[in-house]
């Protein structure tokens, strides 16, 4: 059933460039949710993870993933054994009292990305009963992350994979039992969030295989600013058919290719241009795309499949590629303003 949509809200796709080393944040991940004594990596991790997601409300996406330091994979891997909660949102949820004086709101809104069982065996020839096990432990960390409270919430989920539809996988085969159990483990995950009335979605890099469609608690889908989902005349109604929607993809977040978009396709001026930056030479935030080009994005996308249809839009993908954590921040801050008045 077509939900009215009286404003489109920003979100991000979770992934951002951090300011301490990755090996520390992992350390400090280890810890939570384990019965190992908290030390300074720790506490360096908690706190990353609250102030990152504070400068994300605060540049004014609305609702924001958790920041998502970490290796998509490994983070989820290193909690299988537990099947514990995501231990950043585990953090945010302890810590909303400082989020909320931080953003003055009143409620805060989180977004739970989950890597995705394809994604998360794309490492191993997939095979249905892996997949399987790893969606048994995926559902149960998703259980154990959800939650509601006076003061903050997750409004939605997210199985993000982007390892989906680039190759010709004879396991995803039309009629195999692959696909079928692909399929059934995403909606697993869906029904989780849904019965908890929480939004689900799911960010793919291509959709070439169109698997998503038959996921039918599945609401959201988000892909590539280039993607042909946003430019087939088909996809408005497999939209109304499936009743389901669009996150329109507005930023384009490779950032090999915003320095080319400024300085040629030549290789040797995209390395220097890197250079340039890592030597601080260039402030890379001039190679970001500027909030009209945003703004024409959405509103095309709007336009070819109604308002009504288009909840959601950010940028394409995570921001974890960025030449510097402040660089991402900007990028949050254009694509804020990029909404439709």
């Amino acid at each position: 059933m077509v939900k009215f949509i009286a404003h489109i809200h920003s979100t991000d796709v979770g992934s951002f460039p951090p300011r301490v080393d990755v090996t520390v944040l992992d350390d400090g991940a280890r810890r939570f949710n384990s019965l190992l004594t908290r030390n300074i990596p720790s506490d360096m991790f908690e706190q990353e993870v609250i102030n990152a997601f504070i400068d994300k409300l605060n540049a004014g996406i609305d609702i924001p993933t958790y920041p998502q330091f970490r290796d998509m994979n490994k983070m989820f891997m290193d909690i299988f054994v537990q099947e514990s909660a995501i231990p950043e949102v585990t953090i945010l949820k302890e810590n909303l009292s400082e989020i909320r004086d931080a953003t003055e709101l009143n409620s805060v809104p989180i977004r739970v990305c989950i890597t995705g069982p394809y994604t998360m065996c794309s490492g191993v020839k997939h095979n249905g009963i892996f997949i399987e096990a790893v969606t048994d432990s995926l559902c149960k960390i998703l259980e154990n992350t959800l939650f509601k409270s006076k003061y903050g919430e997750t409004k939605q989920v997210c199985i993000d994979e982007p390892t989906m539809g680039f190759l010709n996988d004879p396991f995803l085969d039309y009629g195999t039992s692959g696909r079928e159990i692909l399929r059934k483990s995403w909606e697993r995950l869906c029904l989780i969030a849904k019965a908890k009335d929480i939004e689900t979605s799911i960010h793919l890099h291509n959709t070439s295989d169109n698997l998503f469609w038959d996921v039918e608690h599945l609401d959201t889908i988000e892909s590539h600013v280039d993607d042909s989902i946003y430019s087939l005349k088909s996809t408005k109604n497999m939209l109304e058919e499936k009743d389901k929607f669009l996150k329109a993809s507005v930023a384009i977040t490779l950032f090999d290719r915003l320095i080319m978009q400024k300085v040629g396709q030549d290789t040797e001026r995209l390395a220097e241009a890197w250079n340039n930056i890592r030597l601080g030479k260039t402030n890379p935030n001039v190679f970001l795309e500027d909030v009209i080009i945003m703004k024409e994005r959405l509103s095309k996308i709007v336009t070819q499949f109604g308002i009504e249809r288009v909840p959601f839009f950010g940028p394409e993908c995570g921001l974890k590629g960025f030449p510097n954590y402040d660089c991402a921040l900007e990028c949050l801050q254009i694509v804020s303003k990029s909404y439709i008045q």
